[in-house]
């Protein structure tokens, strides 16, 4: 180390680190210094001190507690930063563990339309959309629903709660138990509830409090609380034929029982 004291004299002792003072007082600094020595005995800086404020360190950095600074910058471009008290920008993120958001904030995805979770896929397996809390995921290889409310992405080759859907599709799930499930179909446990429900061609929908339209009915019983219209003709089946054929019978038997009192009535003379 070398020194300079009051008296203008030098002391000198073989270091690291050049430090000048001048009457008591520390003058500013150029740039600072650090060299270590290898076994060949070949010099070598480890760590540079810069007048700009900049600290250098040839190989690596490491604190025995902690190191610490407002931000952290990627060297090779700056515009990657890590501010943990504030916002951080990273190119690229890989967690072996967890990610949570502690505070109350969102996730946002609001680079690009495009944006979306992507997942792992196989036909055999749920895909976990969304759980309702920790305790109530599904298994972690997507292999059972176990105890899991929420949103869950599968398909029939899955097999058991998957098998209500008809496609790739959305299972809403309550306790690992399918509730409804989404494909080109719509399944739905317990009821499906809508004002109207139209066909694909909308002239034939059902509207059970009004007006239906449908293309051809078949039913075992039919019980009207009112009548029943129709613009063409109603073709009824054998027993129902019979009954028919009974009423048509005595409608004639009627007909022959007015004309007889009709001519009964002539020839006692009235005409009225």
């Amino acid at each position: 180390m070398r020194k300079k004291w009051n008296d203008g004299k030098f002391k000198t002792k073989w270091n690291k680190l050049d430090v000048f003072f001048n009457e008591g007082r520390r003058h500013e600094l150029k740039n600072t210094y650090f060299y270590n020595t290898n076994t060949s005995g070949t010099r070598y800086s480890t760590m540079e001190w810069y007048s700009n404020g900049t600290v250098y360190a040839n190989d690596y950095l490491t604190g025995g507690n902690s190191l610490r600074a407002p931000i952290f910058y990627d060297s090779n471009n700056t515009a990657y930063y890590v501010d943990p008290n504030g916002t951080a920008r990273l190119s690229y993120v890989v967690a072996n563990g967890g990610i949570r958001i502690d505070g109350n904030e969102n996730l946002y995805l609001d680079n690009n339309y495009g944006q979306s979770v992507v997942g792992v896929y196989t036909s055999t397996r749920y895909q976990g959309v969304f759980a309702m809390g920790n305790a109530y995921k599904l298994s972690i290889d997507g292999a059972a629903t176990n105890n899991h409310y929420g949103i869950a992405w599968s398909h029939p080759n899955a097999g058991g709660q998957a098998s209500y859907l008809n496609d790739h599709g959305m299972l809403v799930q309550n306790y690992g138990t399918t509730f409804s499930a989404i494909s080109s179909r719509i399944w739905a446990r317990s009821s499906m509830m809508a004002p109207i429900f139209y066909d694909h061609d909308t002239g034939y929908y059902g509207d059970f409090n009004s007006t239906s339209r449908f293309n051809y009915i078949i039913n075992n019983n039919i019980y009207c609380y009112d009548w029943i219209f129709a613009q063409g003709n109603i073709i009824a089946y054998y027993s129902d034929e019979r009954l028919k054929t009974k009423v048509v019978e005595k409608k004639k038997l009627f007909r022959i029982i007015y004309y007889t009192f009709f001519y009964f009535l002539l020839l006692i003379g009235i005409t009225n």
